[in-house]
């Protein structure tokens, strides 16, 4: 935690925000997480004392966040490939996007002609697969580099921002959103975006960090998936399903996502300084026992992907 800085005051904190499940704005202190990519500041992990969500206190305002994007380490929005953690994550995210692929392909039965919307698209990799397998792919990404990087490199148009893009009403069969929602500030006005523009068989796609799983509570104030303060709400299953229900979704499946708890692990050793053969030697450990004890219970995984639909 050396060079960290407070942001504020516990009780600023406390009160700055409703909680998006139930409402309440009556919060515990659990401890406070160091923004080590960018800021170098504290920032407070608050529990809601209704609901349970976590929340990341004393956020920045919205049109701060950006702020806390700008480092060449984001690798989803810079693309980067310098080091060999960003190198895994290039590796490893071949096998994650046929995943992806594969999983949309059986929930749709292949069917031709699907709308594809990806929210928070990054570079734009897993939206040019798409739209090279037949889908008809729209995308939403605020950051104007990665934008650029896949206009430039896959010929993939997006807006800036869900409420500008213009497509009609009822006519996306998917929308993907891959470790996005734990970003946006306002849920409850996207949620009603996305009942807005599905079909109404259509799926809703989610993928979300775990902050009760296993990786969790080893690394607890280390674990990388915090990764505040660009992460606001840190979503338990339990928590982000009573989410959606509340938004007019119901669950119809989840998936643990073994690769996340690996690269995680990866990243949460580095926080905790260590280096060498035994980081990547520890991470394997941490993420193997964390893989292991989610096929037995999900709620144990490091990631999880949710799929919703209308209720």
């Amino acid at each position: 935690m050396a060079g960290c800085k407070k942001t504020g005051t516990s009780q600023q904190l406390i009160t700055d925000r409703a909680c998006p499940i139930c409402g309440g704005q009556d919060y515990i202190l659990l401890e406070e997480i160091c923004d080590q990519l960018v800021s170098g500041q504290l920032f407070p992990l608050l529990r809601c004392r209704d609901c349970g969500l976590i929340i990341t206190g004393n956020a920045p305002k919205k049109e701060e966040l950006g702020h806390y994007y700008r480092n060449k380490a984001y690798v989803s929005h810079s693309n980067t490939n310098q080091g060999l953690i960003n190198k895994l994550y290039h590796y490893i995210r071949h096998f994650t996007l046929k995943r992806k692929y594969h999983l949309i392909k059986r929930l749709t039965n292949g069917r031709k002609g699907i709308s594809l919307l990806d929210v928070g698209a990054g570079t734009g990799h897993f939206a040019a697969l798409m739209k090279k397998k037949g889908y008809a792919v729209s995308c939403v990404e605020q950051d104007s580099e990665a934008r650029l990087f896949m206009e430039h490199n896959f010929s993939l148009s997006s807006s800036p921002y869900l409420n500008d893009i213009s497509i009609p009403v009822a006519s996306q069969d998917v929308i993907t959103l891959w470790h996005v929602l734990e970003h946006i500030p306002d849920l409850e006005n996207h949620f009603s975006l996305f009942r807005k523009l599905l079909t109404a068989e259509g799926f809703l796609i989610l993928a979300l960090p775990n902050p009760s799983g296993y990786d969790a509570a080893h690394y607890g104030n280390d674990w990388a998936a915090y990764d505040v303060p660009r992460h606001l709400w840190h979503f338990s299953p339990e928590l982000i399903c009573r989410l959606a229900e509340k938004e007019g979704f119901t669950l119809v499946e989840k998936h643990i996502m073994p690769f996340d708890a690996y690269y995680i692990a990866l990243l949460s050793e580095q926080r905790c300084n260590n280096k060498g053969l035994s980081c990547y030697v520890k991470a394997f450990t941490i993420g193997l026992k964390t893989n292991l004890k989610a096929r037995r219970q999900s709620s144990y995984a490091s990631a999880l992907t949710y799929v919703f639909r209308l209720t």
